[in-house]
């Protein structure tokens, strides 16, 4: 058990142990090596010529107020010190920080445990597809709305660690029309981000397109769609609509002229 020596009357110090609390995340808890005290306010506790010794202060009237209890209140003095990290505690490093249906997430951190726990966005359960005390590798396969989320993560035996506003669901974004213009049964290629994994619908002007293809990179969000441009449409300029299978949508204006 720690020890420290406490000031218990003016001029007077005691050895004393006393109990540690455990850390929580991000927290380290660090052993002194060297500490003094200031020559000013604890120097005046020390010799017992503080107005405020045998005060504390209230912070809701910011003012000093008479110790509940009378006489001198035992404390530790030195907040000026040289120390060591003896011990840290849990965090967590989750990467990338925005993705959507299909993203993989991979979390960093220290005390995990060996056996496989769960990890949750929201209320909502990832697929876990690595777990070590340091690392966890997971997919986010469920449909989410947009938004931010906490990530939870929830070892086996061991407290939840709770990372809020950990990871933000993102909709659909289109970069890249090629080619931009064509003819019926033209193929053509739609790149962008956050389309989801899973195949969706593409529109050009009301019209529903033939998807030949559907991907999206799952550690980057990256995605590419390949489809036909359809029949009867009149040559001219139409808004392209990739419409993904989370419900959100990605609009090109003007994206696709018909020859």
């Amino acid at each position: 058990m720690p020890a420290a020596y406490y000031l218990v009357a003016p001029r007077t110090f005691e050895l004393r142990e006393y109990e540690e609390p455990p850390l929580g995340p991000r927290e380290a808890r660090l052993q002194s090596v060297l500490s003094g005290i200031s020559h000013g306010t604890e120097l005046n506790l020390y010799r017992g010529s503080a107005p405020f010794a045998d005060k504390y202060f209230d912070r809701e009237h910011r003012l000093f107020m008479p110790n509940p209890t009378p006489g001198f209140r035992p404390l530790i003095l030195g907040y000026e010190m040289v120390s060591q990290v003896v011990e840290v505690g849990r965090y967590v490093l989750v990467h990338p920080k925005e993705g959507t249906q299909g993203s993989e997430i991979s979390i960093t951190g220290t005390g995990f445990g060996l056996k496989k726990g769960k990890v949750l966005l929201g209320n909502a359960a990832l697929k876990v597809l690595e777990w070590s005390d340091s690392t966890i590798r997971c997919l986010l396969t469920k449909v989410a709305p947009t938004g931010t989320y906490p990530i939870t993560i929830a070892p086996k035996g061991l407290s939840p660690i709770v990372e809020e506003e950990a990871f933000a669901v993102r909709g659909p974004v289109i970069t890249e029309v090629l080619p931009e213009e064509g003819s019926t049964g033209d193929e053509v290629v739609v790149r962008g981000l956050y389309f989801g994994s899973k195949k969706g619908k593409i529109l050009l002007g009301t019209k529903s397109c033939k998807v030949l293809s559907w991907t999206m990179e799952s550690d980057t969000g990256e995605g590419e769609v390949r489809f036909l441009v359809p029949k009867g449409l009149l040559p001219g300029a139409y808004d392209l609509k990739l419409m993904a299978k989370t419900g959100e949508m990605a609009l090109a204006e003007d994206g696709f002229r018909v020859k």
